[in-house]
């Protein structure tokens, strides 16, 4: 990761020592709140992280228990995401927002679904996803699916190249 860095400062310190020594507590100040935070002070975007280990759900009276190992190097900001879908490519997958959990219940009713994960940082494109059952999709559960079909997905990237609500304004803080 980048760190900032005040431009010019041996020029500053030349000019004004007390100026320079209060730009290298601004700096530190800055890096320091880009090492808590997991972000890069400079703006740039960071590498997708590695992928996690593996995936395991198991069904039963339509209650599906979603298990992510993640023996990979992860850092604070951290956000894992689930995917189900009625279908193997899935094309119309719902995804569920687990945030820095690994573990999550949901209950879909009855019916085979197939699940994938990924995780991701703020400022970082998503890990490759991993699906449960490895390589190849697995569905989990059993029988007619009940309930209404499953409405069209409205985005489902992680963070980073997202192309919805993607601005060139930033927010507005008060």
């Amino acid at each position: 990761m980048a760190r900032f860095q005040v431009p010019y400062k041996p020029h500053i310190k030349n000019l004004d020592p007390k100026l320079a020594t209060a730009m290298d507590e601004v700096e530190r100040a800055i890096n320091s709140q880009a090492d808590q935070g997991n972000t890069d002070p400079t703006g740039a975007q960071q590498a997708a992280p590695s992928p996690i280990s593996r995936m395991s759900v198991t069904e039963a009276d339509g209650f599906h228990d979603i298990q992510i190992v993640d023996n990979a190097p992860a850092y604070r900001g951290i956000n894992y995401f689930a995917y189900y879908s009625r279908t193997q490519d899935f094309q119309n997958a719902h995804k569920i927002d687990m945030g820095a959990s690994q573990n999550h219940r949901v209950y879909l009713g009855a019916g085979p679904y197939y699940w994938k994960s990924n995780h991701a940082y703020p400022s970082s494109p998503p890990s490759t996803d991993v699906y449960h059952g490895g390589s190849t999709p697995q569905p989990v559960g059993s029988g007619t699916h009940v309930g209404p079909a499953m409405q069209s997905t409205q985005g489902t990237a992680a963070f980073g190249t997202a192309t919805y609500r993607n601005s060139s304004t930033p927010p507005i803080r008060k």
